[in-house]
């Protein structure tokens, strides 16, 4: 194997691949199961030979770009990670049991990015079982909320990742990949892998709210989706296989169910997506690793090779083996500067309690009787005016506020609806309904996110006025104007 490495890192396009997508990067060998010293850079391409022939096995590159790599130690601070990165790549790592699902999961993501308006999408194999997807930093703002992107590691891939898992089998998809898999895997598949751990691979969620529930029946009615042949079996059957397709079977939606948050009867069947795969979370970590492109896989013989992202699904490991590489293509692609905003602000609406931080309890008094909407902040009332971006922490923000204005949820409801309708475009109707109800079960009542929080008001292009930012939020400000008047 050693020489059929060494005659393939001999080739000059190889080695330049590696080099161009190690600058400014920590820079790892591997040797069998041993990884090399760290930290350690790429200096010139034809390094690449001589690694190989020391016993290098493998390259491993950061996702994070460091001003000096070689001043990287372990034990370092947040704050001195910080003043080292100059930026980040995001990487998503999908890993799946399921070959064929892996690639279909990878097809999706690479659909989602597209719809976000992201065109610099890079896509490879991992070299085993896996994919490796990637969006280069220069696609992400420069700053976002007065911060530098640079700062926002390892919280913004993470919420990204995030975001796009939950799109690509979501509402706004036609939950497409929960209806692929239903539609494709087979009994035998589930009964290995999730009947035998007596765990269900698929999850009962409420159409309006989207939070898991249950059905009860003592009868349940079985649909092939190929063919519409149906049949009925006792509740206690929980997958069926067509006998004239072979394939797995779905169940019709029926009215015995009640969402116990929200009360609804709607619901929706998705595939449990942590059962089938894994969405590598470490990989998302400062100085985490993750294999060059071109870079020998250890177990599998195989080599990590770039894969055209708009024929993934085409794709067949063999293409993978050392022998068939033939033309060398880029893992990064070349983006225009901050093409990827839409999806970073996308991603923060997606989870606004992540960053929320909140004041101390007990720290001020509702007022009995309710602020009137003449005395709301400036900042609240531009908010009230309809927003393009950042619908849903406005929400989060306009209720939390509302309630410490001494606004009663009924009131609040109300006001809500009618903000939505200045909304390009508007929210869901259904996601507003399901942030109140939340708000009914909880016993205290917490301010909005302070003026200084990172992922608002100035991020959601809200303006806050000078005589704003002297108190600490949209609450602080209402309860020195009720102050003032008394």
């Amino acid at each position: 194997m050693k020489n059929e490495l060494l005659k393939f890192y001999s080739r000059k396009d190889i080695q330049e691949e590696i080099f161009n997508c190690a600058k400014n990067k920590e820079f790892s060998i591997r040797s069998g199961d041993n990884f090399g010293k760290r930290p350690d850079t790429l200096e010139f391409p034809n390094d690449i030979i001589e690694f190989i022939k020391s016993g290098a096995t493998s390259f491993h590159l950061s996702e994070e770009h460091w001003s000096n790599p070689l001043k990287l130690k372990s034990g370092m601070s947040q704050k001195q990670l910080d003043e080292l990165r100059i930026g980040w790549d995001l990487i998503i790592d999908i890993d799946c049991k399921f070959w064929d699902y892996a690639k279909y999961i990878a097809f999706l993501i690479i659909k989602a990015l597209k719809a976000h308006g992201v065109k610099a999408i890079g896509c490879k194999f991992s070299g085993n079982k896996g994919l490796h997807i990637s969006v280069p930093f220069e696609a992400f703002p420069k700053t976002i909320n007065n911060q530098k992107i640079t700062d926002l590691f390892p919280e913004a891939p993470k919420r990204i990742t995030q975001y796009l898992m939950d799109y690509i089998d979501s509402e706004k998809t036609d939950y497409e990949l929960s209806n692929y898999i239903l539609q494709n895997i087979t009994e035998r598949e589930l009964i290995r892998y999730f009947t035998e751990k007596g765990k269900s691979a698929i999850k009962v969620m409420c159409k309006r709210c989207q939070k898991q529930g249950e059905k009860i029946i003592t009868e349940t009615e079985f649909i092939c989706p190929n063919c519409n042949f149906t049949l009925k079996e006792n509740f206690i059957t929980k997958y069926k296989t067509c006998p004239k397709c072979k394939k797995l079977m779905t169940k019709p939606k029926t009215k015995d169910f009640k969402c116990k948050y929200c009360n609804s009867a709607e619901y929706i069947e998705k595939f449990d997506m942590n059962a089938l795969m894994d969405i590598d979370t470490l990989l998302i970590s400062s100085r985490h690793l993750y294999r060059a492109p071109y870079s020998h896989h250890e177990k599998s013989g195989l080599i990590s090779v770039p894969i055209d992202p708009d024929k993934i699904l085409e794709f067949e490991k063999k293409q993978a083996k050392i022998e068939n590489i033939s033309e060398v293509t880029s893992f990064f692609k070349k983006p225009q500067p901050g093409e990827a905003k839409g999806l970073l602000i996308q991603a923060y609406d997606h989870s606004p309690s992540i960053t929320i931080e909140e004041e101390p309890k007990k720290d001020f008094k509702i007022p009995s009787t309710a602020l009137p909407e003449k005395d709301f902040p400036p900042s609240i009332n531009y908010i009230l005016k309809g927003l393009k971006d950042g619908k849903k922490r406005a929400v989060f923000i306009l209720i939390n506020f509302l309630r410490c204005a001494g606004w009663d949820l009924d009131s609040i409801e109300k006001i809500l609806k009618e903000w939505n309708e200045k909304n390009e475009p508007q929210l869901k109707w259904g996601y507003i309904k399901s942030q109140l109800s939340y708000q009914k079960r909880q016993k205290e009542v917490l301010p909005p996110p302070n003026y200084d929080n990172k992922a608002y008001y100035a991020d959601m292009g809200v303006q806050v006025s000078q005589e704003e930012l002297r108190f600490k939020n949209p609450v602080r400000y209402a309860l020195s104007k009720i102050k003032g008047k008394k």
